[in-house]
């Protein structure tokens, strides 16, 4: 017959294991529950990027037999959603131009182009910034390099003003100091 303290000491020792299962077994469920709601956020995050206009912009120097050697903007729509009021503003050596395009909608995978007076000379690389609306009305700002910019919510119907769309990415330019020329929107590379 054992002794009973030998018997104890096994039944202490049962109960120890017996704790550090439940202990173990409750961490597992807290590190599951963890990486559950990690894997819901990350989920979230893509829903909504893939939900949201993502504008692509290239200035490109065209030279022309035909016409004056000019500034030309491409804009790409690369996201998921409808960008509502795309506009844009171009700004070369001493001269700018800006504008929205047509009717202010861009849908996803669309791209259009837009001819400005801008003219080109060897220091010309056109600097500028594109700008749309989410479905939320959120306004977001890209500069020519993708960079973006979220500027919220806009209260009331009062649209943000050119210097504060360009001013996120090009603190340096001042527009009073350029020459604003025309630009139009054209559907290939006319």
């Amino acid at each position: 017959m054992p002794k009973p303290v030998r018997a104890a000491a096994y039944v202490r020792a049962m109960v120890d294991w017996g704790e550090a299962t439940q202990t173990v077994a409750a961490l597992a469920a807290a590190a599951a529950a963890g990486a559950s709601w990690l894997s819901v956020v990350q989920a979230r995050r893509i829903t909504e990027a893939a939900a949201l206009p993502d504008l692509h912009a290239q200035a490109v120097q065209v030279i022309s037999k035909v016409r004056p050697d000019h500034l030309m903007l491409s804009i790409h729509n690369a996201g998921g959603a409808t960008a509502k009021a795309v506009g844009y503003i171009l700004v070369g050596e001493d001269s700018y131009a800006w504008g929205y395009v047509e009717d202010g909608f861009l849908p996803a995978g669309q791209t259009v182009r837009i001819r400005t007076a801008i003219p080109v000379s060897a220091q010309t690389s056109g600097e500028g910034v594109v700008w749309c609306r989410d479905l939320r009305e959120r306004t977001f700002v890209w500069d020519l390099k993708g960079n973006r910019k979220e500027l919220g919510r806009r209260s009331g119907t009062e649209p943000r003003t050119i210097p504060d769309l360009l001013t996120p990415h090009y603190p340096d330019v001042k527009l009073e100091t350029l020459t604003q020329v025309g630009a139009k929107v054209v559907s290939g590379d006319d």
